[in-house]
């Protein structure tokens, strides 16, 4: 962080909006929780629609780096909500399955 006496000066804040995408059943909830929170739930639950993380990274003494997580439901790509969720993204993390073919297939 800051300094003594430099509190927020030179502080540069920066957000990129992250998308993970993949099909049903491959791990991006596991994925995206584990990173932001460091938690992992045995139990799968699916995700409906588009769910949030945030994960905040100190990237230098006078950066910090905001990283918000957009973990989207893997048969959300179907519909036309997608193209929205696409807009203004700064990175793509695409996930699949190494044991089952077909979810490599589908990926976007």
């Amino acid at each position: 962080g800051a300094g003594p006496g430099r509190a927020g000066m030179g502080q540069r804040d920066r957000m990129f909006k992250v998308l993970v995408v993949g099909d049903a059943t491959v791990g991006k909830t596991s994925l995206v929780q584990r990173y932001a929170n460091d938690s992992f739930n045995r139990h799968y639950k699916s995700t409906v629609g588009v769910d949030f993380a945030l994960k905040v990274v100190q990237w230098s003494e006078s950066e910090t780096v905001r990283l918000q997580l957009w973990d989207i439901a893997g048969q959300e790509r179907f519909t036309s909500m997608t193209r929205l969720y696409y807009r203004d993204a700064s990175a793509c993390v695409i996930m699949f399955d190494v044991t089952n073919a077909s979810t490599f297939s589908n990926s976007p």
